[in-house]
């Protein structure tokens, strides 16, 4: 039903205004003409059949009337002629006349008038109030549809005329009223749509469509005038748009020609514009960049290419979307692969979005540390340039400098580049003045070498040898002055102290030579020495308890004493560290005024000891601390010989705990030292004293040795006069070491020890020390006769000396090495001759135990023990055994 509808409607909606309106004419006529017609005849129908109804009543009571008399006096023939007359009317089809006594009293019908259903009605004749009979009349209902049917024809041919005439007239009015000057609308409409203005339409109606027309014609007014202001608008649109595409493309021309990328996006962070510089830089393909493409889709893209050289890809991603949102105007670098860096700059446009531009600055930063490194190396080779120089422009700017000339200066660099000397903190800062710069620009030619002072009003002048050298562009116009200055004032003081340099050096071979008569004496002695030393041990063991204990004590310790200042000369000597160990300063202090107390007594000195209680203890040497204190105090005693009593001696040690050090003072109320000669005191061969009376050289060994346990030596001249030397110390030093014997006792058990030695006296002490201990001991003088009783038999332990005629303790060692390997771990060396080179790389290389003459029992015996344990495996300490040298 829903189907049939629409295709009927869309059928209406099809039709045309004229058919449209025809058929609904024709419609509305027609069925307003048929109601009316149905309606009337309907009426007429109703009427005839009312009056056929009444016509038949009164037929009947007529009858029943006419029919009293018959019936009563039952005469048939008296009642017809009243039944012809009523058969008169065609109408009538049937007349039936009944009474109880004769049921067809009177009967007549016509049959051929019936035409339809009939109608009957029936009615009683009475007769004196009683019923005689009956009256029945058949009427023909068929004429009325004969009536109806013409009374229909005429209706119909009437409502044709009208409907027709309606028609008609509708029609001549809807064609003159409706569709001509529709037509006219549409045609005008017609017009309007093809963009006919020009056309005008006069409209003397006053009906409605005249009016529609007359509105018509006034928009066809306001359109013509709004499409001529349009047609003017858009030329001038045109003549713009052609203007901004030609912008356009300028502009775009403009883009893809930077050297830079950039990029437009708008609020939501869609890309709106780029150049080509842009997708080469980001290395983002043509047919992916589109407009309205999102910038999280290109940074997606990028990643998943490996395009940034990203380890946090999510932490990059927040960033560069961060950037968008908070906008910087400083620029925000990205490392891409392949290390090229990019740096962005952002900047918000107005209505929103964001311009970003990119620039790949690697060639720029590679330019640029290409640049640093020229200028670094540029730097570099003036700053080692021995010599001041500088380089200014026209403007006496300074354009470069090294680092001789900045100290000269006392400043920085960059508080130099850029500026003149008047800029610099208002004062010349070379000792060149800015006239004989200006001299080189008018000139063109350089200056001469000269000599200029700096600082001549000080102690200490800078003499300064300097030139200055134009540098020309290539028209030969002078851009920058290069001044170069070569401080020649230690030349001036060398040539000034060559003649006390000369004399020092003759002082100094003299002292050489005195050192190595004193080393040669001092190797003499360490033979006899070590026979005193080792006898005097010897005999103090043998004769305790009785009365030349203590006789030999005194011996003893005089032969060790001298055994120390051999030993600790032949250190010094030597040059190397020395063993260190832990001492009290005070034990150190009293032995020396003890050793010079004779001294100072025989002088008239007054010394005073005051010493700190509880002093920390000290990593030192005590023979050669007691070799510097002896000196002072030595040197003190010959100053103050030269006054008048009293004379006096102080010396004074406390621990100061800011620093951690052990102050020690020495002082006297002599006539001190003269104060422009307290700078050279330490120096070698320098001496305040006449000529003959000082090498000057203990000043500088004492200055050496205090350095060497890390502290510092000063000499001062008091106020009050005299002399004032303050030594410093600390309380740890990190240089050296204790040697610390480790406790291992051996027994002798009868083990057989070899002895090597060409000196007799030396053989045979070492022999009765060790038979004491409980070895077995043979004694061979030199290597060869070594050699024969170790092929005799066998051996624990071998001592020998390295000096020896024929075969020396090396030749020794190399012989065992091919004969018999395993006896080299059971070899302990003794020596008095440590000083030459060959014999201290021979010891270094073949790394065995070291006893230096002159030496006592215990060393021996200790040194001994060590040996064989680690021998036999029965210890595994050798940092005391193979230490050179053994104390």
């Amino acid at each position: 039903m829903k189907g049939w509808l629409t295709r009927i409607q869309t059928l209406f909606d099809n039709l045309s205004l004229r058919k449209a309106v025809a058929l609904a004419l024709l419609i509305g006529l027609t069925i307003s003409v048929g109601l009316a017609s149905w309606g009337y005849l309907t009426e007429q129908r109703t009427a005839l059949l009312q009056r056929l109804n009444s016509d038949h009543a009164r037929i009947v009571e007529v009858l029943a009337l006419g029919m009293q008399t018959p019936l009563w006096e039952l005469r048939p023939e008296a009642g017809r002629n009243l039944l012809d007359a009523v058969m008169l009317d065609e109408r009538v089809t049937a007349i039936l006349v009944s009474s109880p006594l004769v049921p067809q009293f009177l009967e007549t019908a016509q049959p051929e008038r019936r035409q339809g259903e009939p109608l009957q009605r029936m009615r009683p004749v009475m007769f004196a109030g009683e019923r005689i009979g009956e009256v029945l009349v058949e009427m023909d209902a068929g004429h009325l549809a004969v009536l109806l049917t013409e009374q229909w024809g005429q209706m119909l041919i009437t409502g044709l005329l009208q409907l027709v005439t309606g028609t008609l007239i509708i029609f001549v009015l809807l064609r003159f009223k409706v569709m001509t000057p529709l037509r006219r609308l549409v045609r005008q409409s017609e017009d309007l749509a093809a963009g006919v203005l020009n056309r005008p339409r006069e409209w003397q109606r006053n009906d409605e469509l005249g009016v529609l027309g007359r509105s018509f014609e006034k928009m066809r007014c306001s359109l013509r005038d709004l499409v001529a202001d349009l047609e003017r608008r858009n030329q001038l649109l045109r003549e713009r748009e052609a203007a901004l595409v030609n912008q356009t493309s300028i502009l775009q021309a403009i883009l893809d020609n930077m050297t830079d990328g950039v990029n437009l996006v708008d609020e939501n962070l869609r890309l709106v514009a780029w150049n080509h510089r842009f997708l080469d830089i980001m290395e983002l393909p043509t047919d992916l960049v589109q407009s309205g493409c999102s910038v999280d889709e290109l940074i997606e893209f990028n990643l998943q290419r490996g395009v940034f050289n990203a380890t946090d890809p999510e932490r990059l991603r927040s960033t560069i979307l961060d950037s968008f949102r908070e906008v910087d105007t400083q620029p925000i670098r990205f490392t891409l692969a392949g290390g090229r860096r990019v740096d962005v700059r952002r900047r918000e446009v107005p209505g929103g979005g964001v311009v970003s531009t990119f620039t790949d600055v690697t060639e720029e930063l590679e330019a640029r540390r290409r640049v640093d490194e020229t200028r670094n190396m540029l730097e570099t080779i003036v700053d080692a340039v021995p010599a001041m120089l500088n380089v200014k422009d026209r403007q006496l700017r300074y354009q470069l400098v090294n680092h001789q000339f900045l100290n000269l200066a006392q400043l920085e660099r960059g508080a130099v580049l850029g500026r003149t000397n008047d800029e610099i903190c208002g004062r010349q800062i070379s000792p060149y003045p800015d006239e004989r710069d200006q001299q080189v620009i008018t000139t063109g030619k350089p200056l001469p070498f000269y000599e200029v002072v700096y600082d001549a009003d000080t102690a200490n002048p800078i003499t300064v040898w300097t030139t200055k050298v134009p540098l020309c562009d290539a028209d030969g116009r002078v851009t920058h002055i290069i001044t170069v200055g070569l401080d020649i004032s230690e030349r001036k003081k060398a040539e000034a102290e060559l003649a006390r340099h000369r004399e020092a050096l003759h002082q100094s071979e003299k002292l050489s030579a005195l050192g190595s008569l004193l080393s040669g004496v001092a190797h003499e002695l360490n033979n006899p020495l070590s026979v005193v030393v080792g006898r005097s041990f010897l005999l103090e063991e043998q004769l305790q308890g009785s009365a030349f204990a203590s006789s030999i004590a005194k011996v003893r310790a005089t032969a060790e004493r001298c055994a120390r200042i051999v030993k600790t000369f032949l250190t010094v000597a030597r040059q190397q560290e020395t063993t260190r160990q832990p001492i009290h300063i005070s034990d150190v202090l009293t032995h020396s005024l003890d050793m010079v107390g004779h001294r100072l007594y025989e002088s008239g000195i007054v010394a005073d000891l005051d010493i700190a209680p509880a002093l920390p203890t000290l990593m030192a040497d005590p023979d050669q601390l007691s070799q510097v204190f002896m000196h002072l105090l030595v040197n003190a005693q010959q100053a103050l010989d030269s006054i008048p009593e009293p004379r006096r001696l102080r010396v004074s040690a406390n621990f100061d705990a800011v620093n951690d050090e052990i102050c020690v003072q020495i002082s006297d109320n002599g006539p001190g030292i003269p104060r422009n000669m307290l700078h050279r005191i330490f120096e070698p061969f320098f001496t305040t004293r006449g000529v003959g009376e000082g090498s000057g050289v203990g000043l500088s060994v004492s200055h050496g040795i205090i350095h060497a346990h890390g502290g510092t030596i000063t000499v001062d001249v008091p106020a009050c006069g005299g002399t004032l030397f303050e030594i410093r110390l600390p309380r740890e030093s990190a240089e050296g070491s204790v040697v610390q014997h480790p406790v291992i006792h051996v027994k002798p058990d009868g083990r057989h020890i070899l002895i090597i030695d060409d000196v007799v006296d030396i053989g045979q002490m070492l022999g009765e020390i060790l038979t004491e201990a409980g070895y077995q001991i043979d004694v061979a003088e030199d290597g060869q006769a070594a050699l024969k009783k170790l092929d005799e038999r066998c051996f624990d332990l071998i001592v020998s000396d390295l000096s020896m005629p024929q075969l020396d303790g090396p030749g020794l060692y190399k012989a065992l090495q091919e004969r018999n390997p395993r006896l080299l771990e059971r070899l302990i060396f003794v020596t008095g001759d440590t000083l030459s080179d060959s014999i201290r790389d021979f010891l270094a290389q073949v790394n065995r135990p070291v006893i230096e003459k002159p030496f006592v029992p215990e060393e021996i015996r200790r040194v001994i023990e060590l040996t064989l344990a680690q021998a036999n495996g029965e210890s595994s300490t050798t940092d005391s055994l193979f230490s050179f040298p053994h104390r």
